[in-house]
């Protein structure tokens, strides 16, 4: 993503720095951040494998116990949760987001900005199937400053209930997509947190009947049909990918995965509650 927009929560009410003009919204009620409050940097090889990385989205792989992410270069890594065992592909493109879809499989799939969703093997480092998504979300100029020109596209990418789940960064919108066929075929969705000023969506990860959805320095968590319950805020800096890691020892938390693309790291947060969980 480029020049990402920045939103401000005020006392009282919320005012968005939008991309085309400041304005008014309702007021959101943010819940702190709820797991641990210093974060383990993971991405010491990535950052010497591929200097000037720019970690844009995650996933987690519970087949293989690692985090996926992509980069604004094109870049496909997956890494263990301690940073190491990178691996790394180049599909190619400007990839914003990775989704796991069969934890059983070599496939992932990628969220591509210039609006393509892209089906990979990462057995054999090719591209097997895709899709386009610009019918919903084109990539455009989305702030009409033909000096700057930063765009805005698909940002963000998961896979639910045989559905995908993609946000649209200029809208806030998540598309409902059928991807079962040669053509996309949408088949619903909701605006999530545009309700409240919040459309510069940057992540998505789906978790146990609910979605977590990456506002840049807010998480909202959402049924599948876009219900809202609550939001979190991120701690310090803003953050371009989310994905939530096993719960090892089944007591409803779990490792938060945060990307962010500058100073281009990944770190993890222990201790982030699952929602909806009960003992």
């Amino acid at each position: 993503m480029k020049n990402p927009i920045r939103l401000s929560l005020v006392v009282g009410s919320l005012f968005v720095l939008g991309l085309f003009s400041t304005a008014f919204a309702a007021s959101l009620e943010v819940q702190g951040w709820p797991a641990s409050n210093s974060g383990v940097t993971l991405s010491g090889t990535l950052d010497s494998t591929l200097p000037g990385n720019e970690p844009s989205g995650l996933a987690w792989h519970s087949g293989r116990n690692q985090v996926f992410g992509v980069g604004d270069e094109g870049q496909l890594f997956t890494m263990n949760i301690d940073g190491s065992n990178l691996s790394v592909w180049t599909p190619g493109g400007d990839l914003e987001d990775v989704t796991v879809v069969d934890p059983t499989s070599n496939f992932v799939y990628l969220a591509d900005e210039n609006g393509e969703i892209v089906k990979f093997d990462i057995s054999t480092g090719r591209e097997v199937q895709s899709w386009s998504v610009t019918s919903w979300m084109p990539e455009v100029d989305c702030d009409g400053d033909p000096d700057t020109k930063p765009t805005c596209g698909m940002e963000a990418l998961t896979y639910a209930n045989g559905y995908f789940y993609a946000g649209y960064q200029l809208t806030g919108k998540i598309n409902i997509l059928d991807l079962s066929g040669t053509v996309a075929v949408r088949v619903g969705g909701f605006d999530a947190l545009s309700t409240y000023g919040y459309t510069n969506i940057n992540g998505l990860h789906y978790r146990d009947g609910y979605l977590y959805a990456l506002y840049g320095s807010v998480i909202g968590v959402l049924g599948t049909d876009g219900t809202f319950y609550t939001a979190y805020s991120v701690p310090s800096g803003y953050y371009e990918g989310l994905a939530l890691g096993n719960d090892s020892n089944g007591d409803g938390d779990a490792d938060m995965f945060l990307a962010q693309d500058t100073p281009g790291v990944v770190r993890s947060y222990d201790n982030f509650p699952l929602y909806g969980w009960t003992a």
